[in-house]
C-alpha cells in the first residue's frame, strides 16, 4: 500500500515535471517565433500602407490632371465667348453706328422734304392769297358779285383747303377771308360748303357773323371767341370747343354737334334744330332764349347753366344733367327726359308760369332739392321720380301719370294735382298745405306725417284713396258711387236710389239666414220685378276723358236674378260678368269705359219660378253692390282682371 502510494506520487511528479517541461519548451518556442511574426506582420502592415498611399497619390494626381484640363478646358471656352461677345458687340456697334447714319440721313432727308414741304405750302398760301387778292381787285371787293367771281373763289379755296396745308393754314385763310368780308353773314357770303377745316384754331377777340355753313369743323377750337351773329348751319362740328365763346344769335340748325364743349359759353337766343349734341358739354353756359328742337341732348351736361325762357321742343334729353340749373320760364314740350337730373334746380319768382314740362317723358328723373317756382306737368310721364326735400312752389301736375313718384319731405305750397295717377306715390312728411287733389288716383299712396291746410286734406270725391296711408295714419278706400249700399231695411227701395218697373213689386227685407244682412227681394204677391239704377258720371269728366278709365261693379244675388249694365256710350271690352272664386253669388265685370261716358244705368230683374218662401228669398234677392271707377297706366283694356 505505502509502495502504491509512493507510485502514485512518482508518477504525478513526473507527470508535472513533464507538464512545467513542456511549458517551458512552449514559451522558448513561441519566444523564438513571435519575434519573425511581429516582424513580418508590421513588414506586412507596411506594405499595404505603403500601397495605399501610392494609390491616394495615384488618384490625387489623376484628379490634379483632370481638374487641370477642365481648367484649360474652361478657360479656351470663356476666350472663345468673349471672341464671340467682342465680335457681336463690334457687330451691334458697327449696325447702330450705320443705323444712326441712316436715320440721320432719313431725319435730315425728312427735314429737308418738310422744310420743301412748308415752302411748297407757303408757296402756295401766298399764291392763293395773291390770286383771292387780284380777284377781290377785279371784283370790287366781294367775291360773290358774280357767278364767275364766286365760282373761281371757291374753287381756288377748295383746292389749296384740299391739298393738305394744315391747320394753322387752314386758319389763315378763314381769318383772310373773314377780314376781307367775304364770310360775313347777310353779306353773300362765299359758298363753303364742304371745305376740310379739321382742327383749325381760331383766335382774336371777335369774328362777329361769321359764316361757316355746311362745313367740316371736327375738333374745331373757337376758344373765347367772339362769333355772334354767326352762321354754322349744317356744320359739321364733332369735338368742336366753344368754351368761353359768345354765340349770342348764332345759327346751329342742323349742325352736327357731337361731344362738343360749349361751358361757361354764352349762347344767347342761339338757334339749335335737328342737332346732334349727345355727349356734349353745356355746364355754366347762358342759354337764354334758346331754343332747341328736334335736337338730341343725350347724356349732355348742362349743371349751372341759366335756362331763362329756354325751351326744349321734340328733344331727345336722356339721362342730361340739369344739376344747379336756372329754369325760369323753361319750357319742355314733347321731351324726353329719361333719367335726367335736376337736382338743386332753381327758378327765379315769375308772375305767371315758371318751368313747364308738357307731353313729355321723364321717367325716374331726379328732382333732390330744387327750389322751383310755378312748376307745371301737362300730359307727362314722371313715374318714379323723385322730388326729395325739394320746394316747390306752385306746382301743378294735369293728366300726368306720377305712379311711384317720391314727394318724401318735400315742400308742395298751393299745387294742383288733377285727372293724374298717383299710385303708390309718397308724400311722407311733405307739405300739402294749400294743395288740391281733384280727380286723381292715390291708389296705395303714402301720405304718412304729410301737413294739410288746418289738418284738412284739400281732395274731394272724385279722388281715389284705396290702401292710401293718409296723414293720420289710417287707410284709404274706394268711393262705392252706389251710394247707399249695403241695403238698409229702414229705407225703401226708392230710398235707395233705385227705380221701380211696376209699384210694390220690390221690397226691401232681412235676409232668410236670420243675419243683420238686408236684400232687395220680390214682394209676397209678387213673381217678377224689374229696377234699375242711374249712375251720373258727369263729375268724373275730365277723368274719363283721358280714355284710360275703366268701371268695376260687383254684386252678391240669387241665382234667379239677372243683372246688365247699360252705358251712354260703348265700352271697351264689353260687360262680361265673372263669379267670384269661392262664392258663386257674387259677380263681378270689368270694363273699360268710353271717353264720352257720362252715365251707367244698372238694371235688375227678378223672377219667381220656385215655391217656398225661404226658396225665394235665397234664389231671388240682391243684397251687397258696389259700383268703382279706377285708372289704367295705359289703354290697353286687355290686361282687365275679370276674376272677383
Amino acid at each position: 500500500m505505502k509502495r502504491l502510494t509512493l507510485w502514485r506520487r512518482s508518477v504525478q511528479h513526473r507527470r508535472s515535471h513533464r507538464c512545467v517541461k513542456l511549458y517551458k519548451h512552449t514559451v522558448k518556442l513561441v519566444s523564438a517565433l513571435f519575434l519573425p511574426l511581429l516582424l513580418a506582420i508590421f513588414t506586412v502592415i507596411v506594405a499595404f500602407e505603403q500601397r495605399k498611399e501610392n494609390q491616394q497619390q495615384r488618384f490625387e494626381d489623376r484628379e490634379l490632371a483632370r481638374t487641370h484640363r477642365e481648367q484649360e478646358l474652361n478657360i479656351s471656352i470663356l476666350a472663345r465667348e468673349a471672341d464671340k461677345l467682342a465680335a457681336r458687340l463690334q457687330r451691334e456697334n458697327d449696325r447702330e453706328i450705320a443705323e444712326s447714319q441712316g436715320n440721320m440721313s432719313r431725319q435730315l432727308e425728312d427735314y429737308r422734304y418738310e422744310q420743301e414741304r412748308i415752302k411748297y405750302l407757303d408757296s402756295l398760301l401766298a399764291n392763293y392769297l395773291d390770286d383771292i387778292g387780284q380777284l377781290l381787285k377785279e371784283n370790287n371787293g366781294s367775291l360773290t358779285s358774280s357767278f364767275l367771281a364766286a365760282a373761281l373763289g371757291r374753287a381756288k379755296t377748295m383746292h389749296i383747303l384740299r391739298m393738305g396745308i394744315g391747320s394753322i393754314r387752314s386758319s389763315q385763310i378763314i381769318h383772310f377771308l373773314y377780314d376781307a368780308g367775304q364770310l360775313t353773314v347777310n353779306q353773300n357770303p362765299l359758298d363753303l360748303s364742304n371745305a376740310p377745316l379739321d382742327g383749325i384754331y381760331l383766335t382774336g377777340s371777335s369774328m362777329n357773323s361769321l359764316s361757316l355753313v355746311r362745313t367740316r369743323l371736327i375738333n374745331a377750337s373757337f376758344i373765347g371767341l367772339d362769333v355772334s351773329n354767326g352762321n354754322f348751319v349744317g356744320a359739321y362740328l364733332k369735338n368742336a370747343n366753344f368754351s368761353g365763346a359768345n354765340c349770342t344769335n348764332v345759327d346751329f340748325q342742323q349742325a352736327n354737334l357731337f361731344q362738343s364743349d360749349f361751358s361757361s359759353a354764352i349762347l344767347t337766343n342761339a338757334k339749335f334744330d335737328h342737332n346732334d349734341l349727345a355727349y356734349s358739354t353745356l355746364a355754366n353756359t347762358s342759354l337764354i332764349n334758346v331754343k332747341f328742337h328736334s335736337a338730341n341732348l343725350s347724356y349732355t351736361t348742362l349743371a349751372s347753366s341759366d335756362c331763362t325762357n329756354a325751351t326744349f321742343e321734340q328733344t331727345i334729353l336722356i339721362k342730361s344733367d340739369f344739376s344747379y340749373a336756372t329754369l325760369t320760364q323753361t319750357q319742355f314740350r314733347q321731351v324726353n327726359l329719361l333719367g335726367a337730373t335736376f337736382s338743386f334746380a332753381k327758378s327765379e319768382d315769375f308772375h305767371g308760369w315758371g318751368c313747364l314740362f308738357n307731353s313729355s317723358q321723364l321717367e325716374r328723373s331726379n328732382f333732390t332739392q330744387t327750389d322751383l317756382y310755378s312748376l307745371t306737368f301737362i300730359n307727362c310721364n314722371i313715374t318714379k321720380s323723385i322730388f326729395y326735400q325739394s320746394q316747390v312752389k306752385f306746382i301743378s301736375i294735369l293728366y300726368s301719370d306720377a305712379t311711384n313718384i317720391d314727394f318724401t319731405s318735400a315742400t308742395l305750397f298751393k299745387g294742383q294735382f288733377n285727372v293724374s295717377i298717383f299710385k303708390y306715390a309718397s308724400f311722407v312728411n311733405a307739405d300739402i298745405r294749400g294743395t288740391v287733389f281733384n280727380y286723381v288716383d292715390l291708389t296705395n299712396a303714402n301720405l304718412s306725417g304729410a301737413q294739410c291746410s288746418n289738418n284738412v286734406c284739400l281732395w274731394n270725391e272724385s279722388v281715389f284713396l284705396e290702401n292710401a296711408t293718409l296723414p293720420n295714419g289710417s287707410l284709404g278706400r274706394f268711393k262705392n258711387l252706389i251710394e247707399k249700399s249695403p241695403v238698409q231695411c229702414n229705407l225703401s227701395v226708392e230710398e235707395h236710389g233705385w227705380h221701380i218697373i211696376g209699384k210694390h213689386t220690390i221690397v226691401t227685407k232681412p235676409n232668410w239666414n236670420g243675419s243683420d244682412q238686408c236684400v232687395f227681394t220680390l214682394s209676397p204677391d209678387s213673381t217678377d220685378g224689374k229696377m234699375n239704377l242711374f249712375v251720373n258720371l258727369s263729375r268724373f269728366t275730365d277723368f274719363i276723358d283721358t280714355g284710360r278709365s275703366f268701371a268695376h261693379i260687383k254684386i252678391q244675388q240669387g241665382k234667379q236674378v239677372i243683372t246688365n249694365i247699360r252705358s251712354d256710350q260703348s265700352s271697351h271690352g264689353g260687360w262680361t260678368w265673372s263669379h267670384h272664386q269661392t262664392n258663386p253669388n257674387f259677380k263681378c265685370v270689368t270694363a273699360g269705359l268710353h271717353p264720352n261716358t257720362r252715365s251707367l244705368t244698372i238694371d235688375v230683374r227678378f223672377r219667381a219660378s220656385v215655391f217656398g218662401r225661404e226658396e225665394l228669398y235665397f234664389y231671388d234677392v240682391v243684397s251687397i253692390m258696389g259700383l268703382w271707377l279706377d285708372h289704367l297706366e295705359d289703354a290697353n283694356y286687355q290686361i282687365l282682371e275679370h276674376a272677383c
